[in-house]
């Protein structure tokens, strides 16, 4: 049942998210992406490039990831969590199956780890541009948004993060998504209130395979 799950959901991501997709980049001008479209200026933030082979003779900087979030302890939440960059931000499209009936708020977590059987070894939630364990911060960090469930069907969102990236010192590469049971509190920054952590996954760089299932 589950594995069913994840193909149906990894090809309703690649038919959402294949027709506006821009080639990658090549070696020769890694800052732009080959469709033409202006990229994002680089900052400091983004001044530290990630490639998919940096070994490779032509280089192709990351700009894809995925999270496939696995269900903790007494959960039955799972799916796949995909990002990716584009000139307006970073692009985040969801599938997440199992959830109860209701808003479920989901996050970017400091730590690639959740191997806890409560996903706390995930840590806070991440910062886009600060520090993620500065308990000042009067906004939900690392806030993907919301999930909405029906109890029945699979819940999708799509969001564009503007702060959000895959490059630079605030790549999120290597950090945890987190689907929580509950949805945000704006009252309870950085964090939300949004209790129990029902699933998680390691964002990590995506590739072909996927797109030809």
């Amino acid at each position: 049942m589950r594995s069913c799950f994840v193909v149906l959901a990894i090809g309703s991501l690649a038919a959402c998210m294949s027709e506006n997709r821009p080639p990658p980049a090549a070696a020769s001008a890694p800052d732009h992406p080959a469709s033409g479209a202006p990229a994002r200026q680089p900052s400091e933030a983004r001044s530290v490039r990630l490639f998919v082979d940096p070994g490779a003779s032509e280089l192709t900087w990351v700009r894809e990831a995925v999270a496939v979030l696995t269900p903790t302890e007494g959960s039955d939440v799972a799916g796949v969590v995909r990002f990716r960059e584009t000139r307006d931000g970073l692009d985040v499209f969801s599938v997440v199956d199992g959830l109860p009936p209701g808003r479920h708020a989901y996050h970017v977590h400091v730590y690639g780890d959740c191997t806890q059987r409560e996903a706390k070894s995930a840590g806070p939630h991440f910062h886009f541009t600060g520090s993620s364990f500065d308990r000042g911060v009067r906004h939900i960090t690392g806030n993907l948004g919301e999930l909405r469930s029906d109890g029945d069907r699979a819940a999708t969102h799509r969001t564009t993060l503007p702060a959000a990236s895959l490059q630079g010192r605030f790549s999120i590469v290597g950090r945890a998504v987190v689907v929580h049971a509950q949805p945000n509190d704006p009252s309870q920054p950085p964090d939300g209130g949004a209790g129990d952590r029902l699933a998680c996954g390691v964002v990590g760089i995506s590739g072909d395979a996927w797109r030809n299932r």
